[in-house]
């Protein structure tokens, strides 16, 4: 009943005490992330009736921004099918609406955000259940949706599609909160419920329904919470907990499982410091000086006591951490806040606990996917990704022969760090069997070396870092292509290994094991590129591109080979960066000049951008004319870029290498999901894509199955994949990502401390 949950983080820290409604009730859940005033919101877990709000109806095992990036978002609740959120003052609902339930006026589905009827910019409070929801505006109580067993309070049963007036017109209620069959909520600090009156949960002494406000019995006005649940609410007053209504599994918490109450029953414990509580399906939640306890059902570790047993009074949360400032009991799974971190636990299904599986249980609390926030680079290659942080290097994914430099050859699929552990690292690039990186202004590369590519003179693989020849203490930038690399020292470029498409740039066939001076000579190059079977670069603002020109991909109008440095048609100066995709066969390029996105060679699958399918022989504008492009990348079929801080990718779409929640080939920029505008690097790679934001997280997304994208669960399975942006799990603490990047693959990132250094994957 309850598997999704609406989470608001304003700072975590102040979420319960907004007053907002702090609920779940479907198989995912929901929040609001704010670092400022700014407040977006998200919601995983099943989507089924698309209660996520992110225009689909697929689950998410991490976190999924609700259509419309909105920053304004205050309060979020999650129904069983339905979600409902307040931004500026507005109400709106999304997902299954069967009985009017998302109060728009209509019984159809909602796929994302839909303004509540009415256009009332003050609404302060919103709850959405099972079949029903209700709110407060201008301090009045309104119920939509099944009015089955008097359930919204206006006298009838009959269903409602938009907001209906509680009885009584009461301008006073400060809190409502929508159960199973009944509702309850606070006016003067005196508590009222309707609707089904079964197990005596109305709280008034009796069993009969009521389809008006009943008080319930006591009289007392010091009510501060309340929270209705299936079949049984909970509420606080001066600080004491009291539950009523069904006791099975003992979820009113009085030390019996047997024994209805028709009346409020203290929770075990007597404490008279509760400050927060929660009514789930089967089990209830609760805080008391940062403390947070659980009780009721046990199943799925719901409790998060470490056990899968029942309870019948209030059982420690693992972990007995004291700074727990939120919780929301749900169906089969709990979440809370504590230190502005967010934890789930319980029941994996759909995703609904949030950090990245899908099917395991977690009977202490688990942390949600995004807690790292201090990665500074990444990189995706074809069937591996590595990253930086703190200056460390880290790889995962694919680990044949090598490729992700921890001295061993198997697969990881969380952050393995990089042999030697150094904290110095400022670059790294992955391909699909080997990777170089930069530290110190030494050069060092590792994985499959059988062509020279790794660069120390010998044609052997190598596990681990090992040094370019010449230990020279100066290079600036390296690349790793198919089976060679390029790199640059002292303004000079070089490259070495394969060089059958004259890939070297040196005008002969001949392979080489140590770098090999690029022809000319010129000592103010800035950027280099090595690609499958072409090679780019920039000097002096100046692109040049060599070796194989099928398809137009050196970008000089013809396909002809170049043995040397080809300049780049346009003769511009102003280029800044270069990336060449990751094909064998239908490569393409792309660069950014002016601020100018442009794209050229093979053009299957729309990935130039152009919304063409077509070969482009010289560089042709990105679609969208934009002139404010700060990234760019060419992957395997697809390609991605930055512009304003937003990421966008456009190509082929198959196994959501676009990040933006689909499959399907987009001919013009996309834009991935996740509404961020803080964007700092992105990378295409084989058949998915890595980036970072200035936030200092990474994520992945597209397929995951050697670990590339760095979420365990999708590992090793061709037929799962993540169409959206996902945060790289970390099996390890590090701290501080600046730069990803990603390979064939594997994936490689580059953590910073203080000092901005890397470290290779």
């Amino acid at each position: 009943m309850r598997y999704l949950l609406c989470l608001l983080v304003l700072t975590f820290s102040m979420a319960y005490q907004s007053g907002m409604a702090f609920g779940a009730r479907h198989a995912a859940w929901c929040a609001i992330t704010s670092a400022t005033p700014i407040s977006t919101t998200y919601c995983w877990g099943t989507g089924s009736d698309s209660q996520l709000g992110n225009s689909n109806t697929a689950s998410s095992s991490s976190p999924s921004l609700v259509l419309g990036g909105f920053t304004d978002w205050s309060t979020i609740s999650a129904g069983t099918s339905h979600t409902c959120g307040i931004r500026t003052g507005l109400a709106y609902c999304w997902g299954l609406s069967d009985d009017g339930e998302n109060g728009n006026g209509s019984t159809a589905t909602r796929t994302s955000p839909s303004l509540v009827s009415g256009t009332w910019t003050n609404w302060t409070t919103i709850d959405a259940a099972t079949h029903h929801t209700c709110g407060i505006h201008n301090g009045t109580a309104y119920c939509w949706g099944a009015g089955t067993n008097g359930r919204k309070g206006d006298s009838n049963t009959a269903d409602s599609t938009t907001p209906s007036l509680v009885l009584g017109g009461w301008t006073d209620w400060t809190q409502i909160s929508a159960g199973s069959s009944q509702t309850c909520g606070l006016r003067n600090g005196a508590a009222y419920c309707w609707g089904l009156g079964t197990y005596g949960r109305l709280g008034n002494g009796l069993l009969t329904d009521r389809t008006s406000p009943s008080l319930v019995l006591g009289g007392w006005t010091d009510w501060t919470r309340i929270s209705s649940g299936n079949a049984f609410n909970c509420g606080i007053r001066n600080g004491t907990a009291y539950c009523w209504g069904y006791a099975e599994s003992g979820r009113l918490g009085n030390g019996n499982n047997v024994t209805d109450r028709t009346t409020p029953s203290l929770v075990l414990g007597g404490w008279t410091n509760w400050t927060a509580i929660s009514a789930g399906d089967f089990h209830a939640c609760g805080l008391r000086a940062g403390l947070a306890y659980c009780w009721g059902e046990g199943t799925y570790g719901r409790l998060g006591n470490g056990q899968i047993v029942d309870s019948t009074s209030p059982s420690l949360v693992s972990g007995g951490w004291s700074d727990w400032t939120a919780i929301s009991a749900s169906n089969r799974h709990t979440c809370g806040i504590r230190n502005n971190t967010l934890y789930c636990w319980g029941t994996n299904a759909d995703g609904r606990t949030g950090n990245g599986e899908e099917l395991s249980t977690r009977i202490s609390p688990s942390i949600v996917d995004g807690g790292w926030t201090d990665w500074s680079s990444v990189a995706a290659g074809e069937v591996h990704s590595c990253g930086i942080r703190s200056g460390q290097a880290y790889c995962w994914g694919n680990n044949t022969l090598g490729k992700l430099g921890n001295a061993t050859v198997s697969e990881r699929s969380s952050p393995s760090i990089v042999f030697g552990g150094w904290t110095d690292w400022s670059m790294v690039s992955p391909a699909r069997d080997h990777t170089c990186g930069i530290r110190g202004g030494l050069a060092y590369c590792w994985g499959y070396g059988g062509t020279g590519a790794v660069g120390d003179g010998t044609g052997g693989d190598r596990t681990s870092p090992t040094l370019v020849s010449g230990g020279f203490t100066d290079w600036t930038h390296i690349s790793t292509g198919y089976e060679h690399t390029c790199g640059i020292r002292g303004g000079i470029a070089y490259c070495w290994g394969e060089n059958f498409n004259y890939t070297l740039g040196n005008a002969s066939l001949i392979p080489r094991s140590t770098p090999g001076l690029v022809s000319g000579g010129f000592s103010d190059w800035t950027i280099i590129e090595a690609g499958y079977i072409h090679s780019c670069g920039i000097r002096n603002g100046t692109a040049y591109c060599w070796g194989q020109g099928s398809s137009g991909i050196l970008g000089n109008n013809n396909s002809t080979v170049r043995v040397t440095p080809s300049l780049v048609s346009g003769g511009w100066t102003d280029w800044t960066s270069i990336s060449i995709g990751s094909s064998e066969i239908s490569v393409h390029t792309c660069g950014i000049r002016g601020g100018i996105a442009y794209c050229w060679g093979n053009g299957t699958n729309a990935k130039l951008g152009d919304g063409t399918g077509s070969d482009r022989g010289t560089p042709n504008p990105v679609a969208g004319g934009w002139t404010d492009w700060t990234a760019i990348s060419a992957g395997h079929s697809h390609s991605c870029g930055i512009r304003g801080g937003i990421a966008y990718c456009w190509g082929l779409g198959t196994k959501g290498r676009l990040g933006n929640g689909l499959t399907s080939t987009r001919s013009t920029p996309s834009t991935v999901l996740g509404g961020w505008t803080d964007w700092t690097s992105i990378s295409a790679g084989y058949e998915s894509s890595c980036g970072t934001r200035a936030t200092g997280q990474t994520y992945c997304w597209g397929d995951g199955y050697y670990g590339n994208i760095g979420d365990i669960a999708k590992s090793n399975d061709s037929s799962v994949y993540v169409t959206v942006p996902t945060e790289v799990s970390w099996s390890t603490i590090p701290s501080n990502t600046i730069f990803v990047t990603a390979g064939t693959y594997h994936s490689c990132a580059i953590t910073s401390g203080s000092s901005l250094s890397a470290t290779p994957c």
